[in-house]
């Protein structure tokens, strides 16, 4: 009996330990990535960072999809936005909430924005490696084929029902934090920008 409840309070102190290190680190990256415009790398640390080797325990454990622990200026929040074209390329319509009416499942879809935003940023890095093998080459073909199959049957249902759509672009958007120390902060829009966009014809 105490050996199970050792084994649980081990389990729980590992678990939490990683929720906090996944803060700080996704702090530092971020800030690191967008203000010195530099890779951060810490050799033991980034033996704990969400990686190929730990992923599955990170999905598994729901770690990946954050906690809310960051600093100033280093967090976006992200949404999809689908768009409906016809032949011309004209917009027909616009959505982000691609037919979600309730509170919880609208805050679920939006939750998976984020992830699919970490997923994708994750898969950029791991293209800078070198010396790879096949078994790597697969894996990064894998989750190439999951953003972009992820991304064409977010608005595929939706845009079948809309009259004359031809065509439809899929976007995950970024939305930028206004810095508030700066001079006028408060009457500035916030900055979007795409972080990776499709455009799909109707099948």
């Amino acid at each position: 009996m105490k050996i199970k409840k050792s084994l649980v309070l081990l389990f729980v102190l590992f678990h939490l330990s990683l929720i906090f290190f996944q803060a700080f680190w996704s702090t530092l990256d971020v800030y690191w990535t967008v203000r010195l415009d530099k890779t951060l790398s810490i050799p033991i640390l980034d033996l704990f960072k969400q990686n190929e080797n730990i992923e599955p325990y990170y999905i598994f454990s729901g770690t990946n999809t954050g906690y809310g622990f960051y600093g100033i200026q280093t967090a976006t929040e992200k949404y999809l936005r689908t768009t409906y074209l016809n032949s011309a390329g004209n917009v027909l319509a616009s959505n982000r909430h691609h037919g979600f009416q309730t509170l919880n499942g609208r805050t679920r879809f939006k939750s998976y924005a984020s992830f699919l935003g970490n997923y994708i940023s994750d898969t950029e890095k791991l293209k800078e490696k070198t010396n790879v093998d096949e078994s790597f080459k697969k894996v990064l073909e894998f989750r190439q084929n999951y953003i972009k199959k992820s991304f064409k049957w977010i608005g595929m249902n939706n845009a079948k029902k809309i009259k004359n759509c031809e065509s439809y672009k899929v976007e995950l958007i970024s939305i930028v934090p206004v810095d508030m120390m700066e001079k006028g902060a408060n009457n500035e829009k916030p900055k979007l920008y795409a972080i990776q966009e499709y455009t799909f014809p109707i099948q």
